[in-house]
Formats: structure tokens, C-alpha cells, sequence
């Protein structure tokens, strides 16, 4: 009796460590939660495990108020399994498995901005029941690690060629990360590099402390990868999704110039391919002259590829999809109104203008397109 007295207190103790306390209010339930920062991106996270987090009577779709112990607040912000918001609009979000976070979307990090510190908390509320649920079921798409769901190794790995505008034939491609095994994709990835002679690797996700985690891993088999990182044939930039920022642009600048210096075939990647691989990646076809449609489809592959989200299989999901993240982008590097149309704008020029004020001199820039194009 004594020992399963002290195992329930022990289990007391590791949950009050995360949920500090919480207050049933009937509509709006309060939960106040350790919160810490994420380094990698900035993000708030709530130090709580998925059972933990499940005190807070919230549901995907709901309005959320979050008041910071230090006296910052979050108004009306919602609460959702993934990104679905415009860049740098904040939200709470539970991604499955990995972590919650408060963040503004692809935006400067929260926990500078709120000016939090170690030992402060965040109280949670329920503001909007349901508030967001329409965007919330339109978004949500979860996919699964299992090779065995997926047609083949470059639909697993969103492994692809880029093709638009004047770019070389099979010399620029993007996908998932060979290094970092988090969905399972690295040794298909490693494979696939090894398939394609890859000779350059511009990771955009990774830090050096990083990968000499992942190749400490005991699921580590991406040889292949390794001799890149391991030869200097590779840069680690370690980017947040906050493309608009100074910081992200001056790192990315210092990767091109990287790459351009290093012959070809490249690979851009970050962990999934998707989002930081996504901007860069249309960056690079907009500076080769591509179409939009050429943008487009190169950049929406990557939700059929995950999700099996096309035109066909889910049109309104896929329009919702291409306003959050591709026009949100287009609209912003082109510097025009949200809701202009985007086919037959001078991407090419919206493209060299990023890379200006990223630092690039005009030389860096031919360099870099010569490096890339035909």
C-alpha cells in the first residue's frame, strides 16, 4: 500500500510539473500549462504531453484566448491540428504527435515577441466554441509513415525534379529529409539521392548539432548523405518558416551563394519537403522564369504526394490549400493586393528582388542562375 501510495504521488507530481492548474467554467474551461520555447522556431510550447493537454476541454475548431503569466495576451486565436493559418496570423496548434505550440504562422517567433522568460505560464480559454471549424475540417489531412500506403519510393519521400521555366533537366530536386528519420523517409531518401547522383544538399532545416544526433541514431543508414554532409558538399541552414524575415533571408542567401559554388545535381529539403522546402524551391522556379501554372503544380504536388489532395480527389480542400499557403506567398514576394492574379506576373523579378534584399550582389545572382539553368 505504501508503494502504490508513493507511484501516485510520483504520477502527481510529473503532471503538476506541465499543468500548473485548471478551472472548469463551463463554456470556457481554463487551464494554465509550463510553457518553454521552442528552438528551433521561437514557438511557445506547452510543456504538457498529449494526456496532459487533454485537462484543457478544447476542441479542434474552437476560439482560444491565451494570457501569458508576464502579462502578454492572445485574443480570439484558433485552435487547430496544423498551420492553417495566413503568415504570421497566430494560433494554437496540437500538430498529431509532435508538439503544441502557439506560434504565428511562418512569422516572427512568439516567445520573443511576448517577451516570456524561463518559469513563466500560459492560462488557456476556451473563448468560441466551434468558431474555426469550418477552416479546421477544410485543412485537416493527416498522413501516415507506412511505405506501404504510397505508389511508390517518390511519392513516399515527395522526392521530385524540379522542372520549370529554364531549369536543368533532372539537377535540381527537392523532397524529404535523407538525415532526419522523424517520418521514416530518410533511408528512401538517402536511396533515392544515391539513385539520381546527387553531389550537393542544401538543407534547410538541419544545424550540425543536429545531424550529429541523427547519425548517432541507431536507425541512421543514410551512407550516402553522409559523405555529402561529411565533404562539404552540403549547407545547413537551419531555417524557421518565417521566409518574410531578415534573418531567414540572409541564411538562405549564404546557402545559394553556397550551392551555386558547388556543381550540381542539388537536393533541397527540410524535414518533410513541404513548407520552407516549398518557398525555396518556388523562389528558385520564379527566378528560371517559370509560369504559375509551372509554380503551381510543382507546389501542390507535394499535398497529392502526402495527402492525395489534387483537383480531382478534393478540389475545394485543394483551392482552400493553394490561398493559404501559395498565393499567401506569390501575393507577398510580388508585393501587389491580396486577390491579384497571379498568371502573367514577372515572377523573375519579384524573385531577384528577394535575393537583393537578402543580401545577394546581382553577380551572386547570375552565378546562381547560370548554376541552375540551361
Amino acid at each position: 500500500m505504501k508503494n502504490m501510495f508513493c507511484l501516485l504521488l510520483a504520477m502527481l507530481m510529473v503532471f503538476s510539473a506541465s499543468v500548473v492548474s485548471f478551472a472548469d467554467e463551463g463554456e470556457n474551461t481554463s487551464v494554465t500549462f509550463e510553457i518553454s520555447e521552442d528552438t528551433e522556431f521561437g514557438a511557445v510550447s506547452i510543456d504538457a504531453s498529449p494526456e496532459e493537454f487533454a485537462v484543457f476541454d478544447a476542441q479542434l475548431g474552437d476560439s482560444i484566448d491565451a494570457h501569458f503569466s508576464n502579462g502578454y495576451v492572445l485574443e480570439d486565436i484558433p485552435y487547430y491540428d496544423g498551420y492553417y493559418t495566413r503568415t504570421k496570423f497566430p494560433l494554437l496548434v496540437n500538430y498529431p504527435g509532435t508538439y503544441i505550440h502557439l506560434a504565428f504562422s511562418s512569422g516572427d517567433p512568439l516567445w520573443k515577441v511576448s517577451g516570456c522568460t524561463v518559469g513563466d505560464t500560459v492560462t488557456l480559454t476556451v473563448r468560441e466554441r466551434g468558431k474555426y471549424l469550418d477552416t479546421q475540417n477544410a485543412m485537416a489531412s493527416v498522413y501516415v509513415d507506412d511505405r506501404a500506403a504510397f505508389g511508390s519510393d517518390e511519392i513516399f519521400a515527395n522526392f521530385r525534379p524540379m522542372t520549370g521555366g529554364k531549369l536543368r533537366e533532372n539537377y535540381l530536386f527537392r523532397g524529404a529529409s535523407p538525415v532526419n528519420n522523424l517520418h521514416l523517409r530518410a533511408g528512401t531518401v538517402n536511396a533515392l539521392l544515391e539513385e539520381n547522383a546527387v553531389a550537393y544538399v542544401l538543407d534547410l532545416a538541419d544545424t550540425e548539432e543536429k545531424l550529429t544526433e541523427y547519425m548517432a541514431g541507431e536507425d541512421f543508414t543514410s551512407g550516402y548523405a553522409a559523405e555529402l554532409f561529411e565533404s562539404g558538399n552540403a549547407a545547413l541552414l537551419g531555417l524557421s518558416a518565417a521566409y518574410r524575415s531578415d534573418a531567414y533571408k540572409c541564411s538562405l542567401a549564404e546557402g545559394l551563394r553556397d550551392m551555386s559554388r558547388h556543381t550540381g545535381p542539388y537536393y533541397i529539403h527540410c524535414t518533410e519537403g513541404k513548407d520552407r522546402t516549398g518557398f525555396v524551391c518556388m523562389l528558385l522556379e520564379a527566378l528560371a522564369g517559370a509560369s504559375y501554372d509551372e509554380i503551381e503544380y510543382d507546389y501542390m504536388k507535394t499535398y497529392d504526394n502526402y495527402y492525395g489532395i489534387s483537383t480531382e480527389s478534393e478540389p475545394e480542400k485543394y483551392e482552400a490549400l493553394k490561398e493559404l499557403r501559395l498565393y499567401d506567398m506569390l501575393w507577398w514576394l510580388l508585393d501587389v493586393p491580396d486577390g491579384t492574379v497571379l498568371d502573367g506576373m514577372d515572377f523573375t523579378k519579384a524573385a531577384e528582388s528577394y535575393l537583393l534584399s537578402a543580401g545577394m550582389t546581382e553577380s551572386e545572382i547570375t552565378e546562381l542562375k547560370t548554376a541552375i539553368m540551361q
